[in-house]
């Protein structure tokens, strides 16, 4: 093997987990990812490896800490443990080894890769590491839903026979999916069943000439001039289906009946498996890999029934896909329908320690699911500053929100606030941010429910509902802490000219909170997404998203005309003095 591949965002997560302070301690874990025309994929790391998406297994492992001070005991140990979980192990000819250590007198770090051989269980020479994630250009997204009823006999009082009966049930329909299977291709004819010699030499890059792209895609798909996103991919669903005939045989159909009186529950199951596959992988493979991915899946709805069972009780269990903006793929977790964020709260801890997820972040909340384009119906651009150019100054540092924000801005929402409106569409994309990041559910505020919680608050009279008064950083941040509980700092800028002195600060804040910052000042509202600061030269711009913009939602235009882009210290005004209202982020999960 000449090399292996390693994904910039594993490289980063490997990183914050030496660095920092809020991340798992764990000196060892599993590499996810894929092997690609023989060369080792690596795109994840976790401590399990449950939730993934079909086409993305176990490669290999990692440990924080050089070779040499890896002893050979713990090597064995740890490749006999993969072995014994991980089957998946045993097919491939080559798994890897990351040893990760930090460069003394600094944060970054130093990857060695070796090789080793599963089936020998023995080390092998060192392989040069390439970081790149162009790799992921060669992966679809491909997705499979379906419903069926599970129906299992229940007892009062007795948790273990019930136990049993539910996962008897399970099994019966992992049976019957692991041969039954057919999946349809939604708009279009093309039917994938097992065994099929129609589609034989066909590979999963064929599948986008039998279905188009939706509207959302063709709207959305300009935002990706210079960085290719795999999760703003067009996503190819299918149907599940169960055949109802089988293979034509002659047979007497034999059937025990038995009289009994029971108690039973009947539960709806929402199945919904994701994969990650090349683009060369044969159709046929995938055939069999979605009817592992629908087995795996019930063997997490029936994890989750019972964790969250309730006596004779059970709720119902849901799949739903995240996307984590440190992820190169989707994860899967089921929750139990009927309990919030809150009740859920231990559980997502326990998923962010085995995804090695930050502990101060919530990425797990339902409200952080992943909204694929196709079923996008929001009807604001995301992201806008996704494929600007860079800055432009040398050596610069740059500091940006992390994270996914709506655009808003002038006369969206069939509302005409051209010429008042700028800092109510500026606090629109804050709470936008807080939404998307999971912070919280609420519905992004009008104008009018605006102006009404600063009446409400005492910091307007009732006159000001239904005007065109204008709002500030100040009022912002009320709004804020009365919309969703989060507070900010205000900084105060006596002039235009003095936010070139303001490098480090903002810097910080963008690094430590990531939030995007309101400024108001001269009659004008704008947001800032972040800046580029030459610590050295003391040279800075900064990343402006203008909310002033009338027209249609054309990421072309808003970049190419700089309603989104990176702007020097003159474009504020001298003359006129500035608030900037700093949204600090909740530390939770």
């Amino acid at each position: 093997m000449e090399e292996i591949l390693i994904t910039e965002s594993l490289r980063n997560n490997l990183q914050n987990l030496i660095n920092n302070e809020n991340a798992n301690k764990e000196k060892t874990g599993i590499i996810t990812g894929s092997i690609l025309d023989g060369t080792i994929v690596c795109l994840g790391c976790s401590l399990t490896d449950k939730h993934l998406p079909v086409g993305i297994q176990v490669v290999g492992a990692f440990f924080q800490m050089l070779p040499d001070e890896v002893t050979e005991i713990l090597i064995q140990q740890t490749l006999e443990n993969y072995m014994t979980n991980y089957e998946e192990l045993s097919d491939i000819e080559y798994g890897i080894l990351l040893f990760v250590s930090r460069i003394p007198s600094s944060k970054d770090i130093n990857i060695e890769a070796r090789l080793y051989s599963p089936s020998a269980l023995t080390i092998e020479d060192s392989v040069p590491i390439t970081v790149s994630d162009t790799i992921l250009q060669k992966f679809l997204l491909l997705r499979a839903r379906g419903e069926i009823e599970l129906s299992f006999e229940i007892a009062d009082n007795e948790k273990e026979f019930q136990g049993l009966s539910l996962t008897s049930a399970i099994e019966k329909l992992q049976s019957v999916f692991s041969d039954s299977s057919t999946f349809h291709l939604r708009d279009s004819l093309l039917l994938l069943l097992k065994n099929d010699q129609m589609i034989d030499g066909l590979t999963c890059c064929n599948l986008k000439d039998f279905v188009e792209t939706s509207d959302n895609y063709q709207r959305q798909k300009q935002i990706k001039k210079q960085i290719f996103d795999l999760s703003k991919q067009e996503v190819l669903n299918f149907d599940i289906l169960l055949q109802t005939t089988g293979d034509q045989q002659n047979f007497t159909p034999v059937i025990h009946y038995q009289r009994k009186v029971f108690q039973s529950v009947t539960i709806p199951l929402f199945l919904d498996v994701m994969a990650v596959v090349q683009e060369t992988l044969p159709i046929s493979k995938l055939v069999n890999m979605l009817m592992d991915g629908i087995v795996h899946q019930l063997d997490e709805i029936k994890l989750c029934l019972l964790k969250f069972q309730k006596g004779t009780e059970y709720f119902t269990p849901v799949p739903y896909y995240f996307w984590p903006i440190t992820s190169n793929y989707p994860i899967s977790i089921t929750y139990p329908h009927g309990l919030n964020d809150k009740q859920l709260e231990s559980y997502r801890k326990e998923l962010h320690q085995q995804l090695l997820l930050p502990l101060d972040k919530p990425l797990l909340r339902l409200s952080n699911k992943k909204i694929f384009i196709n079923d996008l119906n929001e009807p604001y651009l995301t992201n806008t500053h996704v494929g600007l150019a860079s800055s432009g100054i040398q050596n610069g540092k740059p500091s940006i929100i992390w994270g996914t924000y709506t655009y808003h801005h002038y006369m969206q929402d069939r509302i005409d606030d051209n010429g008042w409106g700028c800092a109510y569409r500026s606090l629109q994309t804050i709470i936008s941010w807080f939404r998307h990041q999971g912070y919280t559910d609420v519905a992004i505020p009008t104008h009018k429910e605006i102006q009404q919680a600063l009446v409400t608050l005492g910091d307007k009279p009732s006159s000001f509902v239904g005007s065109k008064k204008w709002i500030g950083s100040q009022e912002v941040s009320y709004c804020l802490n009365h919309f969703i509980g989060v507070t900010s700092k205000i900084m105060f800028v006596s002039s235009g000219s003095e936010l070139a002195n303001k490098g480090r600060e903002l810097s910080s804040h963008f690094s430590t909170q990531g939030t995007p910052i309101m400024i108001g000042g001269g009659m004008l509202a704008h947001t800032i997404l972040g800046v580029d600061f030459n610590e050295g030269s003391g040279e800075l711009k900064f990343l402006i998203l203008d909310p002033h913009y009338t027209g249609s939602e054309d990421i072309s235009i808003i970049q190419n005309k700089g309603w989104c882009g990176w702007k020097d210290p003159s474009f504020w005004d001298a003359s006129a003095f500035y608030n900037l209202c700093m949204p600090q982020r909740p530390i939770e999960i």
